[in-house]
């Protein structure tokens, strides 16, 4: 565990509130889980995308090249047979996934200490369970990539991957052709992209098939990363 780089991710999430405060662009009480609004200014745009995105580079930089990196060096003593590569695998997923959840509530704490007045969380349950979702979904997509290129590569690929998903989502909102915005998995964990939160959203999208193709596409990722890291050799 990396706790230099835990306590890095801590202050990142601080600085955001910092700036959603500073800058009065909070348009909730919990701004990280509106995302950033579709809009025809890019500078309004890239100002929510930077402020929404920082804390989100910490996270996918504390995961990155993690299960890859043990895997080579402490997988010699532990790891004979695939089917213990599988369990090993599971197991690592399963801290992942832990870690991934206190990260998020640690998040979720700081704005709800900072908030004047708390509304009801209720309503913010499902948009931070699909929030935790993309953000999953992004980590996943970076193991699966760490299979096959350096961490530093995957890394750097899967932010210029969400960044541009972010971007079109918005020409895809603007276009008309909502179907394709369920492909755009990151944008869909966004209240002020997918209508769960009120405001100047042109989409309205259907949030149990949000849910469906955010886990499927984990589990997809996943599965494909499990199958290439049974396939390793480990020196």
């Amino acid at each position: 565990m990396n706790f230099k780089l835990i306590l890095f991710l801590m202050m990142a999430m601080l600085v955001q509130s910092y700036f959603y405060i500073s800058t009065q662009s909070a348009l909730s009480a919990f701004p990280f889980l509106d995302g950033v609004p579709i809009t025809s200014s890019s500078v309004i745009e890239s100002k929510y995308l930077i402020q929404w995105y920082f804390p989100v580079f910490f996270i996918l930089l504390y995961f990155s090249g993690g299960i890859k990196r043990e895997l080579v060096s402490n997988g010699i003593p532990f790891l004979i047979r695939n089917d213990r590569k599988g369990t090993w695998f599971i197991r690592k997923l399963a801290v992942i996934f832990f870690m991934t959840i206190l990260f998020i509530l640690f998040q979720l704490s700081v704005y709800m200490v900072l908030a004047e007045k708390l509304p009801d969380i209720s309503v913010y349950c499902w948009l931070l369970l699909l929030y935790f979702l993309s953000i999953f979904a992004a980590i996943s997509f970076q193991i699966l990539l760490d299979m096959y290129i350096a961490p530093q590569h995957s890394l750097l690929l899967t932010n210029i991957l969400i960044i541009i998903s972010i971007l079109i989502h918005t020409r895809v909102a603007n276009s008309g052709i909502y179907a394709l915005a369920y492909a755009l998995l990151i944008p869909q964990g966004m209240g002020l992209r997918n209508g769960m939160v009120e405001g100047d959203t042109l989409l309205h999208t259907n949030i149990l098939v949000s849910f469906a193709t955010t886990i499927l596409f984990i589990m997809i990722t996943l599965a494909i990363a499990g199958r290439k890291m049974k396939k390793m050799d480990i020196y």
